[in-house]
């Protein structure tokens, strides 16, 4: 199952507490942040996906992300969190955004070959 927009929002609402212990959204501006959600989580996945994948751009708040579930939950929760919380509370975009930054350097990195475009594809040692 896919995580969508809502739920990435969702999650990213929990951590900033704009949520009751019910669930329910305590912002009177849900709307609002519905609308930054979907294009902060497109800017979100595409720093989280590999250079060789182009993120699709998202347009509502039901789209799929094409991120691996664990990796939506565990890191991209935190990378919309920050970038929300930029507007209101700056001290808590910067904890948000530093545990972001630290669960993104737990991602593995891809290893791709380097092709040498100037020299034919041939190595010169």
């Amino acid at each position: 199952m896919a995580v969508t927009v809502k739920k990435l929002l969702d999650m990213a609402l929990v951590l900033i507490d704009e949520v009751t212990e019910t669930g329910v959204i305590t912002s009177e501006t849900p709307a609002y942040y519905e609308t930054k959600a979907i294009q902060l989580t497109t800017i979100v996945q595409a720093e989280l996906l590999p250079s060789t994948v182009s993120p699709p751009v998202l347009t509502t708040i039901n789209d799929e992300l094409i991120l691996s579930d664990k990796l939506a939950i565990q890191v991209a929760s935190y990378g919309l969190a920050s970038k929300i919380a930029l507007a209101e509370d700056m001290s808590l975009a910067n904890t948000l955004n530093a545990m972001y930054d630290e669960y993104k350097r737990s991602i593995p990195s891809i290893t791709v070959p380097i092709i040498d475009v100037y020299n034919g594809g041939e190595d010169n040692g």
